[in-house]
């Protein structure tokens, strides 16, 4: 009896976790995603922890709007 319930519940918790995500596809699809082309840059930042005695990593990246630009930065020319 304790093997049939935890299938149920276990199946169950799947069922719910599909819905949520299904519905978390089809409410995010429409938007928009990146940012809009123009002057500047996108500054992303990324930190790294090696655990509780310290240490790690900090950096920022600075990413181009414009896609030309961009294009240049990832496309170096030899």
């Amino acid at each position: 009896m304790n093997t049939v319930f935890t299938v149920i519940v276990i199946g169950a918790i799947l069922c719910v976790v599909m819905i949520s995500t299904w519905i978390s596809l089809r409410q995010s699809k429409n938007e928009g995603r990146g940012s809009l082309p123009g002057q500047g840059y996108n500054i992303i930042e990324s930190n790294y922890c090696s655990g509780a005695g310290g240490g790690g990593h900090t950096s920022v990246h600075r990413v181009p709007k414009d896609p030309q630009e961009y294009a240049k930065k990832f496309n170096p020319r030899k």
